[in-house]
């Protein structure tokens, strides 16, 4: 607002409201032209980088199981030691593996290339023992067969959560990649970035059996 000064009288100061823009308050029209200059800086690659990828994750867990039959404890873990689940020439008594899986799209902006979408597919697989007591069976010998496949199930339940939170840290790392110069550079990222992940997770997965030693130190033994 403009005032015409008067020599005899001071002209009367005006208050003024402050706003973001620190001087007077933002006029229609000034706001009408910062919303579009920011509206035309985003086809500029301003909203992929500020909102990051999107992602689809999958996670699909199945459980298989192998017979054991007979009456005694003898006969079980004999029975038990035919069909146990082989891994690294290893027999054990449950099994879970794991694999997570990706693929993506990318977008090329500015001589900048950067992700647009990001699939993670991770399938698990557990493998327990199942024994369906005969007719007459020892309830001391079910009650500890019991006992001895819920701890089974417990282990076989954490290397299902590092297969999770591997999927999760999947997502989280590849969200935060930047824009790259090349298309190469961009997919070198990404693998090296998964890649990472998996050798992570199963380090963790691995340690978690030594520390439990395979189930056992929490009760997923049957031998007594």
């Amino acid at each position: 607002m403009r005032c015409r000064l008067n020599s005899r009288t001071p002209p009367r100061a005006e208050p003024r409201e402050r706003g973001r823009f620190g001087g007077r308050r933002p006029e229609p029209a000034r706001i009408a032209f910062w919303a579009a200059v920011l509206a035309a800086l985003i086809p500029l690659g301003v909203r992929a980088q500020s909102a990051g990828p999107q992602f689809n994750l999958k996670v699909t867990a199945s459980t298989n199981y192998y017979d054991v039959k007979g009456s005694t404890r003898e006969e079980l873990i004999a029975s038990r030691a035919q069909g146990r689940p082989r891994k690294d020439d290893r027999h054990f008594d449950g099994l879970t593996t794991w694999k997570v899986e990706w693929s993506y799209r990318y977008s090329s902006r500015n001589k900048q290339h950067f992700l647009d979408s990001v699939d993670v597919k991770t399938v698990i697989e557990v493998t327990l023992p199942r024994w369906t007591p005969p007719p007459g069976a020892d309830a001391d010998l079910v009650e500890r067969w019991n006992k001895y496949v819920r701890a089974l199930g417990i282990h076989e339940l954490g290397h299902v959560s590092y297969a999770r939170l591997a999927t999760a840290e999947m997502k989280k790392r590849l969200s935060v990649l930047p824009s790259y110069a090349t298309a190469q550079e961009l997919r070198d990222a990404v693998e090296r970035t998964g890649q990472q992940v998996l050798a992570d997770f199963r380090a963790r997965d691995a340690e978690y059996d030594r520390d439990t030693a395979h189930g056992m130190k929490q009760g997923a033994r049957f031998a007594w």
